[in-house]
């Protein structure tokens, strides 16, 4: 990055400087206050974190005063006076910055997404977030290590919680539902004590039944074959070195995890027909069963309640399954649901069509391996849609979006094959990492479309995952209601 010397004003770029941008500011400090300016600069930083305005600002200031000797408090007593007190909350800088968080038509998403940050919590960057792209944009928040965090400890005392607190927009419906449950909660107490069942609704949910026997898990090598070959087809447009990141996720070693093809003999059982909405995870939170998904641009908009539900975890699938009188589908119930006793590679057979599933097809590079006669957007979504709507798409037993949509969390933990319930893979405490399946609308390749197809995330916290195209399913034992 090219500074001039206290070039405020000028554009900037959104990175912060490093300290050897910062070097000409460094050059100027000394010349006011010799021996001072190493000393002067890293205080600075510590209250600034390298903002390029903020840094400027504070140094030219100091440059400007001639007050002798700069200690540590007294840099801190400058930051007070420049951008902490009552007084200056209408800085230029502070007012741009709340003005980008306040006016946006998602005010609410983007203050409840800041004070998860604010408070430390794990929030993955997500590069097609809305929200986190405001968030961004305003400066409040940057990207660490692939996490938003708050940009700097000014930030952070003048964008505290109370300010948080204070401009979150009153959810009047939520207020009066809260009363509702007050008084729903006393009556209910009351009928506990009569020794009366206390009854919470549950999300209607739509089944479809898979007979008990024997069906074929896993590829064969004339399937991986094949795999692996359009894979590296998709990678030709972007490089051709097998060492770079897309040579490597075209190892072959990696669909080996779908083999040997093997027979697995499952009793009779339900899958939902759909992934779980937003708008039946939503009754779960509001039962304060569940918690609310990591992020809520989607969840809280009226228009996606009937897409699937995402920034959910393990955890949280495994909740509401559980809640729903459920569970979460182990793999192998989730792969013969999806392609029946006869094998096929996708759900609706074994040639590909890109009208039959919500799969990412939106750059020319991947549409001409998606769609024909390399048509981009074959599918018509540019993200999630609605549950159901490709209904050409349907497995041999009635379930939808079996391909594509978003990932499904299944209760099994990632283990080679063959499968086999009772090595462990399916112990609810184990401490592994529990297999995705069923592919998302970020998915460009035919290869991670097929069902026979087994994604793990390479995260030691894999329960605690949750990102925008992970959702799931629930499951029952046919005996159940």
């Amino acid at each position: 990055m090219r500074v001039r010397l206290f070039d405020i004003g000028h554009g900037i770029a959104l990175r912060g400087f490093s300290r050897a941008d910062a070097a000409v500011l460094l050059t100027g400090l000394e010349a006011a206050h010799p021996g001072e300016g190493e000393a002067i600069l890293d205080r600075v930083f510590h209250w600034t974190g390298g903002h390029p305005y903020l840094t400027q600002k504070l140094c030219k200031t100091v440059v400007e005063r001639e007050d002798g000797h700069w200690s540590d408090a007294d840099i801190d007593g400058l930051v007070e006076t420049l951008f902490l007190s009552e007084e200056v909350r209408n800085e230029s800088n502070l007012k741009f910055v709340q003005d980008r968080v306040l006016a946006h038509a998602q005010r609410s998403a983007l203050l409840k997404t800041y004070r998860r940050v604010l408070t430390g919590k794990e929030v993955r960057d997500d590069g097609q977030s809305p929200v986190h792209s405001q968030l961004k944009l305003s400066g409040i928040v940057e990207v660490e290590n692939g996490h938003l965090c708050t940009r700097n400890a000014i930030y952070r005392r003048v964008f505290d919680l109370a300010w948080v607190k204070e401009n979150l927009p009153t959810n009047w419906r939520l207020v009066a539902t809260s009363l509702v449950s007050v008084v729903v909660t006393a009556l209910l107490v009351g009928f506990f004590a009569l020794g009366r069942p206390i009854w919470m609704p549950r999300p209607r949910i739509a089944w479809v039944s898979v007979p008990a026997g024997a069906f074929w898990m896993g590829s064969t090598d004339v399937e991986i074959d094949a795999a692996v070959a359009v894979c590296i087809r998709g990678c030709e447009p972007k490089c051709f070195d097998p060492s770079a990141i897309c040579g490597r996720q075209c190892d072959r070693r990696l669909y080996e995890a779908e083999q040997p093809q093997h027979e697995v003999y499952l009793d009779a059982y339900d899958i939902s027909k759909h992934e779980v909405t937003n708008a039946q995870y939503r009754q779960c939170v509001r039962a304060t069963v569940c918690r609310e998904p990591s992020g809520l641009e989607y969840y809280e908009d009226p228009g996606y309640a009937d897409h699937p539900v995402g920034y959910v975890t393990w955890h949280d699938a495994r909740t509401f399954c559980e809640w729903a009188g459920s569970r979460l589908p182990s793999e192998a119930e989730w792969e013969k649901a999806a392609r029946g006793i006869d094998k096929r590679i996708y759900p609706w057979g074994n040639q590909f069509d890109c009208q039959r599933a919500n799969l990412d097809d939106k750059e020319d590079d991947y549409s001409r391996l998606i769609s024909p006669g390399n048509r981009v957007d074959c599918d018509g979504y540019s993200g999630t849609a609605l549950v159901g709507s490709f209904p050409a798409g349907a497995s041999p037993y009635g379930a939808l979006d079996m391909t594509g949509n978003v990932w499904e969390w299944t209760s099994s933990q990632y283990k080679s094959y063959p499968y086999d319930p009772s090595d462990g893979r399916e112990d609810p405490q184990a401490k592994g990492r529990p297999v995705l399946r069923g592919s998302s609308y970020w998915v460009y390749g035919l290869e991670d479309g097929r069902v026979a197809f087994r994604e793990r995330r390479s995260t030691t916290t894999m329960v605690s995952f949750s990102y925008t195209d992970v959702g799931f399913r629930c499951a029952r034992s046919s005996s159940e209601p």
